[in-house]
């Protein structure tokens, strides 16, 4: 009989299996628990060159798929003196920020009460 310690990484172990075998994506089509022609194929079939172009030629669209994907736009170019006016709009906006925060911290500053002193 297993003791607690043990049937608990029995029950991790197997619930990591599942989690990895749920995760564990098929290389080639074909190659997933549902069927296994490809595999078949490549098995029986070693001097097939048509079926060598063939996966070739998928695996390449499908990379080619992959990185088209992956691919970002750059941005527009800017016409000449845009990057000024954009700088200025900055600016502005800065200066606005800066004003309304002056403003806020001034309404938040406290002030301290005068104590009279007694003179002796």
């Amino acid at each position: 009989m297993l003791d607690g310690s043990e049937v608990l990484i029995d029950l991790i172990l197997n619930a990591q299996e599942r989690r990895m075998d749920d995760q564990r994506a098929p290389f080639l089509p074909g190659l997933n628990p549902n069927g296994q022609i490809m595999l078949r194929r490549l098995n029986t079939d070693q001097g097939n060159e048509e079926l060598d172009d063939h996966l070739v030629e998928w695996l390449m669209r499908v990379q080619s798929q992959r990185l088209d994907e992956q691919r970002s736009e750059l941005p527009p170019i800017k016409p000449e003196g845009q990057e000024e006016l954009d700088k200025k709009k900055e600016e502005d906006v800065t200066a606005i920020v800066m004003r309304m925060q002056a403003g806020r911290l001034e309404d938040q500053r406290a002030h301290l009460p005068t104590i009279p002193t007694s003179k002796n």
